[in-house]
């Protein structure tokens, strides 16, 4: 008898659903040019097979002649962020602001007392 994921799969702990074990379609084990990311081949062909001024021709296009809004929209939104750059995103800090400089004194410091007891051969050299 030959055993399936179906029958080695066993309950999670945390849930109760069936885990299955082993070679399944939803495992791909890690397997090569299987991780999600594209090869770099295809990148580099896709990137040789696109120039800008084609890309910015059929942008162009698009924004003049696309029936629809939203068509119209996204390519006159690539044009500007390719002509000026994406638009600066807004951060507001809420917590503490912290003194750096005193962290970093407190760090070498305690780092100091450690290599005074361990050794100075026991850790590697900080930059400055």
């Amino acid at each position: 008898m030959v055993k399936t994921a179906t029958k080695t799969a066993k309950p999670s702990p945390r849930n109760g659903n069936v885990l299955p074990l082993g070679n399944h379609p939803g495992n791909t084990g890690g397997k090569k040019g299987r991780s999600g990311r594209k090869p770099l081949e295809i990148t580099i062909a896709a990137q040789h097979a696109v120039t800008d001024h084609d890309l910015i021709g059929m942008a162009v296009r698009i924004a003049m002649k696309a029936s629809r809004d939203s068509d119209r929209l996204a390519a006159i939104r690539f044009l500007v962020e390719r002509g000026w750059g994406q638009s600066a995103q807004v951060v507001e800090h809420t917590g503490e602001v912290l003194n750096v400089h005193e962290h970093r004194q407190a760090f070498e410091s305690r780092m100091d007392r450690l290599t005074s007891r361990l050794g100075a051969a026991a850790l590697p050299e900080w930059p400055e």
